[in-house]
């Protein structure tokens, strides 16, 4: 009874909804001023201290709007759709290892949570395909196809942490990873390539430049979010953030990692410090090739996925085995 109330709290206090809330907003924020400064602009400034309370007064003012529901939708599957997106992205939340323990932790969650977050991307584009807008189609299938490129090149990439250190949980991975580096140097180049191949598909995953065709705001609008208002706007306005801070949480845990292994207190608060920079980190790096990059035509995109990255990906995953057979 006490590890099933255990659970129910973690899953809404932390690392569950009100941790994933706030850290979502927080990223947004860090990625904005940083946009901002990259820009030459100075990005959100007055709510808050620096501006840091904007993206939730944001989140307000949208809940505050009217949602303005389409005839040719279903507005109830609709934000079922959208609720289920944010849902699985709190739920990926649980296997990131914050305090250096995972909630929720399994042989094998490592290939699980990239399967869940693609899962949430196809929720929303069923939503933006149901809305039955010409151009939240054409978003909404620019999405299905990126997912559908980005998925090979992606598993084959998280592939490579599972033969670093032999292991399938993302918790003994995050501990475990710069050691097995240290002790087999040979591996460590393998790991810089994979790092800059994940930049540019972690690009796609969380639809920034020069993948954001989904929602090309000058070309289509917005895209798959075109018809979304009000309520419905500000879930998605969340999912998305969520998906971004899950998403380089995730990353940073498995291709950087370095937590320790001690359950004390102490321990458990560096742990989350550790992580939690090591996220920024990722948000820092996406953030800034999304500023010095312009957004690519999908055709191109798609022409690059499947002639030079996915190829690049599973030939650097056969290196990694050879030269870990070689050790």
């Amino acid at each position: 009874m006490n590890h099933v109330l255990l659970l129910i709290l973690q899953s809404l206090i932390f690392p569950g909804f009100i941790f994933v809330f706030f850290l979502a907003l927080f990223v947004e924020w860090f990625e904005r001023k940083l946009t901002g400064r990259m820009e030459n602009r100075m990005g959100p400034t007055y709510t808050g201290p620096h501006g840091i309370l904007q993206p939730f007064a944001d989140f307000i003012k949208l809940l505050q709007k009217e949602t303005i529901d389409v005839v040719s939708m279903v507005p109830q599957v609709i934000d079922l759709l959208i609720v289920l997106a944010l849902s699985i992205y709190i739920f990926c939340a649980l296997f990131v290892p914050y305090t250096g323990n995972s909630v929720l932790s399994f042989r094998g969650d490592i290939i699980l949570v990239p399967l869940l977050l693609g899962l949430a991307s196809g929720f929303l584009y069923f939503a933006g395909l149901l809305t039955k807008n010409a151009l939240t189609v054409v978003g909404a299938l620019r999405l299905l196809l990126q997912v559908i490129a980005l998925d090979i090149p992606m598993i084959s990439l998280i592939a490579l942490p599972i033969i670093f250190t032999g292991s399938l949980t993302i918790e003994k991975i995050a501990h475990i990873m710069p050691y097995c580096l240290i002790k087999q140097p040979l591996l460590i180049p393998i790991w810089f390539i994979a790092l800059l191949l994940l930049a540019v598909t972690e690009q796609a995953e969380i639809e920034r430049n020069p993948f954001s065709m989904p929602h090309a705001e000058t070309e289509i609008v917005a895209g798959y979010l075109t018809e979304f208002s009000g309520t419905r706007l500000a879930l998605v306005n969340l999912a998305r953030d969520a998906q971004l801070a899950v998403t380089s949480s995730f990353v940073a845990s498995i291709f950087i990692g370095g937590l320790l292994t001690s359950n004390v207190l102490t321990a458990k608060i560096i742990n989350v410090v550790i992580l939690l920079l090591e996220t920024f980190l990722v948000v820092f790096v996406a953030t800034e090739i999304k500023c010095i990059t312009a957004r690519l035509r999908i055709d191109i995109a798609l022409d690059m996925f499947w002639k030079y990255i996915i190829p690049s990906c599973i030939g650097l995953l056969l290196l990694a085995i050879v030269v870990k057979v070689i050790i």
